[in-house]
């Protein structure tokens, strides 16, 4: 790690790092989320949206979502493809995720 020159730098690379750790985040959990939703003709799966798109400044909302009328059916087991849902099991292990990820970025 280099050395800084005051604390405003220290302060926007600690910002610019949690952006970065919040993008990593948010668009590993819905390369999750998408890769576990069953495919018949392809319209769930690929109406998976993240708003606002790309790197976002701190603070901003974050959404997943996901149009398509028949997605809870989905999630509450309607696809034998997917009987225990997709969202659930990608929220449970939320924790794991950023864990992992924020260990990355000390490295």
């Amino acid at each position: 790690m280099g050395t800084f020159r005051s604390f405003d730098e220290v302060a926007l690379m600690q910002k610019h790092r949690t952006e970065q750790i919040m993008d990593a985040f948010v668009t590993e959990t819905l390369v999750t989320v998408r890769s576990r939703t069953p495919i018949d003709t392809g319209n769930a799966r690929s109406g998976w949206f993240r708003s606002p798109e790309g790197l976002s400044d701190f603070g901003t909302e974050q959404i997943i979502g996901n149009d398509v009328k028949y997605i809870v059916a989905l999630e509450f087991g309607h696809s034998k493809q997917a009987p225990q849902g997709m969202v659930r099991i990608t929220a449970e292990e939320s924790q794991q995720r950023m864990d992992e990820i924020v260990a990355r970025f000390q490295e």
